[in-house]
C-alpha cells in the first residue's frame, strides 16, 4: 500500500502517485511535487503502485523508469484493473531513451533525466489541466444523459421500473432485444442504453430496416462483397466499438436475419476487444415469441438476442404518465416558440387520461402540438383537444360548426404560419412536416410560390377567398 505524504492543502486539486525505488530520487520527486502544490502518495515499487491504482483513485502516476523498467510490462497489463484514467509520467535517462526497453514504456509521457524542477512542475500542471477538462466533459456527458432521462417523463411504477432496466442493460453490455408498440419510445430507450453504457463515447448507428429492400439492407449493413471479402464502408464497420440499433427487425427477411446471427455468433466466439466489437440492440413491435412462431424472426437470432429483453409498456398501461407527458410537451413547445408556459384545464386532463392512445406517446405529442397551434390561450381545454383525438367534425359547442378535418388542417397551418410571421422553415418545423409539403399546402390555399411577391404575407393580412 502507498505511503501518504501529509499535505495541508492541495492547491492544484490533483493527486500524484510516485513510484521510485531509489531513495534520493524519491525524496526529490516528493519535494518538487509538494512544493508545486500537489497531494503526494508514494510506493516503493511498481507492483505496489499497480495495486494502489486498482483500489484508490490517483490522477497522475510518476515513475522512475531507470529503476523499474524491467517491471513495466506487468504494470501496463494491470492497467485494465484500474478504476480511473491515470496520466503516466516517466523519468528516463538518455541511455534508456535510446534503448529497446523504452518500447515497454509506450504509455508514458517521458521526462529526460536529470530534470529541472520547473519542467516537472510544468508536466504536472499539464496533467492537472487535462484532468479538469476530462472532469468537465464527464459532467457535460452526465447532464446530457439526465436530459435524455427527462424524455422518460412519468411517475408511474412501470416508468420507474423502465429506468432501472435501462441502467441494468447499459451495465451488462450484451446484445439486447427491445419490444413495444409503435410510438411507445422503443428507439429512445435503445439510445438511452447506449448513452449510459461504457460505449457512450463510441459511435451510435441506427438503421430502420423497414425502409430498404433485402439486398440494399444487406449491403448497407455488411458492405459490398468482392471475391468473398467485404469491401467498402458498412454500418457494422461504422459502429465498431459502439452500438448498432436495428429498428423494425421483424421486417428483415429471414435469410438476412441468419446472416446477422452468424455475424453476432462469430464476434462472440472470437472475443473481439470492445473497440472492435459491435453491440446490437434490436427493436421490434410485437412479442418476439409470436414473431418466431409466425416465421418473422429467426430462432437462432432470437436466441442470441434474448439474453436481455426490455418490454416498453404502452401509454394506456401507465395512465398516470399521460398528464405529466402532456405538460412536458406543452412546456417544450413554449420554450421552442419563446412563449409563456401554458397549462391544461381539468376537463382536458380528464379527457387525456380516458383516451386509449393507440399511437402511444407519439400520438399524444402530435395531439398536443396541433391543439396548441390552434389554441393560443394560456390553457388548453378539452374542446381544443377533442378534434385531434377522434378525427370527426367539430360540433357547434366547439365554436366552429360544420368544420371538417380538412378545414381544421387549413386553420392549423395558417394559424401556425401567422404565429411565425410567414417564416416557412419555422412553420414546417413546428408542424413536423416537410418544407415542400407546407409550400404545396400554401399554394393550394392561394399563397404565391415561395420567394414571390406576398409569399410571406400572414393570413391575418390576406383576404382568403
Amino acid at each position: 500500500m502507498a505511503e501518504i505524504i501529509p499535505f495541508q492543502q492541495s492547491r492544484q486539486g490533483c493527486r500524484v502517485l510516485i513510484a521510485a525505488p531509489n531513495g534520493r530520487t524519491r525524496d526529490k520527486l516528493i519535494a518538487d511535487a509538494t512544493i508545486a502544490g500537489y497531494e503526494v502518495q508514494v510506493c516503493s515499487d511498481l507492483a505496489a503502485a499497480a495495486d494502489h491504482l486498482a483500489q484508490i483513485d490517483s490522477d497522475v502516476c510518476l515513475v522512475d523508469l531507470d529503476e523499474t523498467v524491467g517491471d513495466l510490462n506487468g504494470f501496463c497489463r494491470s492497467a485494465s484493473r484500474w478504476r480511473q484514467s491515470v496520466t503516466l509520467l516517466g523519468l528516463a535517462s538518455l541511455d534508456l531513451l535510446g534503448s529497446p526497453d523504452v518500447d515497454a514504456a509506450g504509455q508514458f509521457e517521458l521526462i529526460p533525466k536529470p530534470y529541472p524542477s520547473n519542467r516537472l512542475a510544468g508536466r504536472l500542471a499539464n496533467a492537472s489541466q487535462r484532468l479538469k477538462l476530462s472532469q468537465e466533459i464527464e459532467r457535460l456527458k452526465q447532464r446530457s444523459q439526465r436530459r435524455l432521462f427527462d424524455e422518460f417523463v412519468g411517475c408511474s411504477e412501470k416508468t420507474e421500473s423502465l429506468r432501472d432496466e435501462i441502467l441494468d442493460a447499459a451495465e451488462k453490455d450484451s446484445q439486447l432485444f427491445v419490444t413495444g408498440e409503435r410510438g411507445s419510445g422503443t428507439t429512445l430507450l435503445a439510445r438511452a442504453v447506449h448513452l449510459f453504457s461504457n460505449r457512450a463515447d463510441s459511435p451510435l448507428i441506427a438503421v430502420d430496416c423497414s425502409l430498404q429492400s433485402s439486398a440494399a439492407l444487406e449491403q448497407d449493413l455488411f458492405g459490398t462483397s468482392l471475391n468473398g471479402l467485404a469491401v467498402g464502408s458498412s454500418r457494422m464497420k461504422q459502429a465498431a466499438g459502439g452500438t448498432l440499433i436495428l429498428e423494425n427487425l421483424e421486417t428483415v427477411p429471414l435469410p438476412l436475419q441468419k446472416t446477422l446471427a452468424k455475424f453476432i455468433r462469430e464476434v462472440s466466439i472470437l472475443e473481439c476487444p470492445q473497440h472492435e466489437s459491435v453491440r446490437v440492440i434490436a427493436v421490434a413491435h410485437a412479442e418476439p415469441e409470436c414473431l418466431v412462431d409466425e416465421g418473422q424472426l429467426d430462432s437462432g437470432l432470437w436466441q442470441l438476442l434474448s439474453e436481455q429483453i426490455i418490454d416498453v409498456p404502452s401509454l394506456r398501461e401507465r395512465r398516470d404518465d399521460v398528464v405529466p407527458l402532456a405538460e412536458h410537451f406543452l412546456q417544450r413547445l413554449s420554450v421552442q416558440e419563446g412563449q409563456p408556459c401554458r397549462g391544461l384545464s381539468y376537463d382536458a386532463r380528464q379527457l387525456l387520461v380516458e383516451c386509449e392512445w393507440p399511437g402511444n406517446v407519439s400520438q399524444l405529442c402530435n395531439v398536443i402540438q396541433k391543439a396548441a397551434a390552434i389554441d393560443n390561450t394560456g390553457t388548453l381545454t378539452a374542446d381544443s383537444l377533442r378534434p385531434w383525438l377522434d378525427g370527426e367534425s367539430l360540433s357547434a359547442s366547439d365554436g366552429a360548426p360544420g368544420m371538417t378535418l380538412r378545414e381544421m388542417e387549413r386553420k392549423l397551418i395558417e394559424t401556425t404560419f401567422n404565429r411565425f410571421c410567414g417564416n416557412r422553415e419555422q412553420t414546417a418545423q413546428a408542424l413536423s412536416i416537410g418544407l415542400r409539403t407546407l409550400s404545396g399546402k400554401l399554394r393550394e390555399y392561394g399563397y404565391p410560390p415561395r420567394g414571390g411577391p406576398g409569399s410571406n404575407i400572414q393570413p391575418a393580412q390576406r383576404k382568403v377567398a
